[in-house]
């Protein structure tokens, strides 16, 4: 018997004495051990990992997990660790800040006619004037403005 990877494996010849070819047991074992560390990395793949295989391995896994159920899929998973969530919940709290800006009042002259307009399309399709007149500069600047 000897250690290996905290489990207390047994000890069997890897290669026949007469001819140095690998045996049977030990290669049930190897190939065993390939499907194992295989099955774990395909857990663990990083995202510069799987960028780097080729592209018929990439989908192969794409097509493996689409064909997964969802239910299959929850029960797979694992609650986030403490570290994990408190990440997690980091991240989110960067993303809602930059959304939730404090805005800039301004003052601004429209037209009777144009103002009375934007407000009926504003009603109609259930926002605010500042939530309707914050879309112009965003429209034609872009979201990252």
């Amino acid at each position: 018997m000897g250690w290996h990877g905290g489990v207390l494996w047994p000890v069997l010849p890897i290669r026949n004495a007469a001819d140095d070819a690998p045996t049977a047991q030990a290669s049930v074992i190897i190939r065993t051990m390939r499907k194992r560390n295989a099955m774990d990395h395909e857990d663990e793949m990083s995202g510069e990992a799987f960028d780097a295989l080729p592209a018929a391995e990439k989908e192969r896994i794409y097509r493996e997990l689409e064909a997964e159920s969802p239910e299959h899929r929850l029960a797979r998973s694992k609650p986030l660790t403490a570290a994990q969530r408190a990440r997690w919940q980091r991240i989110q709290r960067k993303l809602n800040s930059s959304k939730k800006a404090t805005p800039v009042k301004i003052s601004v002259g429209v037209e009777p006619q144009l103002l009375r307009r934007a407000d009926a399309y504003a009603k109609r399709i259930g926002i605010t004037r500042a939530q309707l007149i914050s879309r112009g500069p965003q429209a034609l600047l872009g979201t990252a403005a």
